[in-house]
């Protein structure tokens, strides 16, 4: 029963995610990930470990080195941590009615 939990999980994961970000837009797709990780603090590994595990839950494969994946999800962690640190402050949200 135990890979039977494992593959529900893997369904309410996707379920949940499509529902949150289906109609999304990019500055709303950059902060659900970044409160996902704040919310969701995996464990050991590396981020690129953590995002390949994420991946293969949702149902990611890949023919090849998974450790030559892995480097590679890490260069885009970097980059977009870096991004995300450049544009902070440029958008701003009002909650103010206009």
């Amino acid at each position: 029963m135990k890979g039977g939990g494992k593959i529900e999980k893997r369904k309410l994961l996707r379920s949940v995610i499509h529902s949150i970000c289906s109609s999304l837009s990019d500055d709303n797709i950059i902060n659900c990930n970044r409160l996902f990780w704040q919310n969701n603090n995996v464990s050991g590994g590396s981020d690129g470990a953590r995002v390949w595990d994420i991946a293969k839950a949702l149902g990611v494969t890949f023919s090849g080195d998974e450790e030559g994946i892995i480097k590679e999800l890490e260069i885009l962690e970097r980059r977009d941590r870096k991004q995300g640190k450049m544009s902070v402050g440029v958008c701003k949200v009002s909650h103010e009615n206009n």
